[in-house]
């Protein structure tokens, strides 16, 4: 299709305050469907469904489409591309404000999210999906390139989106999509990255995000003092607990591994046991 101008003759202009740059090259949007390992017993769930562009080749690839789109000017034009296609639901809505209603019902861990995602919106559905039921089984997503970059950084270069992340999932970038590609184009290049082996949340995942928020309330220092101020520990404590972790007292917060984190928790888990038993012993 001729997308500049089928938005044109229904008199669609795309707003950029919500983010709305279309990817027009067919062949980038197929790579995308390729990447997300679709099947046809599949359940898609895909966000931001703009003119269905990418829609039509989803429905295609899998056994049914729920395409949210919460832009009502883009409906017409979403229902002409999609007419022909049985499998497809269209839902008019805010993604958060469907997930909080009939989202809820999805199959756990038995759908998968495909989206070229306003770059504005990617973190906060990064946090819903990947850490609150029901989750999906996977996600294929085209964001900011900086982003993708930020999701598969190594310590060293971690983020607190990147520990969050990576702890719920293994995230791997799958290829650049350049910034000609899009209508109207972005002032950035964008990225796939997809999103696989989900893990259930937990009760105990509640200390771990504590401590870590807490680890990178202020990157530019050392994390023994972010670890001190938020926790109340004093210098020995903290000392006992990083030198049991084999963590530098020099160390930053994006320095830290997954397994160093999880190391931290448990350890001050148990000094904060010891302390806590000390004081109702007295």
């Amino acid at each position: 299709m001729d997308l500049k101008k089928q938005l044109r003759d229904f008199g669609h202009k795309p707003d950029k305050d919500t983010g709305q740059n279309f990817l027009i090259d067919q062949a980038t949007l197929k790579k995308i469907v390729g990447a997300a390992n679709l099947t046809q017993e599949d359940l898609v769930l895909e966000i931001g469904a703009g003119p269905g562009n990418l829609t039509e080749l989803l429905a295609q690839a899998c056994k049914k489409v729920i395409a949210v789109e919460r832009d009502r000017r883009l409906l017409p034009i979403l229902k002409k591309n999609l007419k022909t296609y049985s499998n497809v639901e269209i839902i008019c809505d805010d993604i958060f404000y469907w997930r909080a209603k009939a989202g809820s019902s999805l199959p756990e861990f038995n759908y998968k999210i495909v989206a070229n995602l306003p770059y504005y919106l990617t973190a906060h559905l990064l946090k819903e999906f990947i850490s609150q039921p029901p989750k999906p089984k996977s996600l294929t997503l085209l964001i900011q390139n900086e982003v993708a970059d930020r999701l598969t950084a190594q310590p060293g270069e971690l983020s607190l989106l990147a520990v969050s992340v990576q702890y719920y999932a293994d995230v791997k970038k799958m290829f650049l999509v350049p910034r000609e590609l899009f209508w109207p184009e972005p002032e950035v290049d964008s990225a796939v990255v997809q999103i696989n082996h989900l893990r259930e949340t937990k009760e105990s995942d509640k200390d771990f995000f504590r401590l870590v928020r807490i680890g990178f309330s202020s990157r530019r220092k050392q994390l023994q003092n972010n670890l001190r101020a938020g926790l109340h520990l004093d210098v020995s404590e903290i000392n006992q607990i990083f030198d049991k972790c084999g963590i530098s007292l020099k160390a930053r917060a994006q320095e830290l591994s997954l397994d160093d984190w999880n190391m931290l928790v448990t350890s001050i888990n148990t000094q904060e046991k010891a302390t806590n038993q000390a004081k109702t012993s007295i």
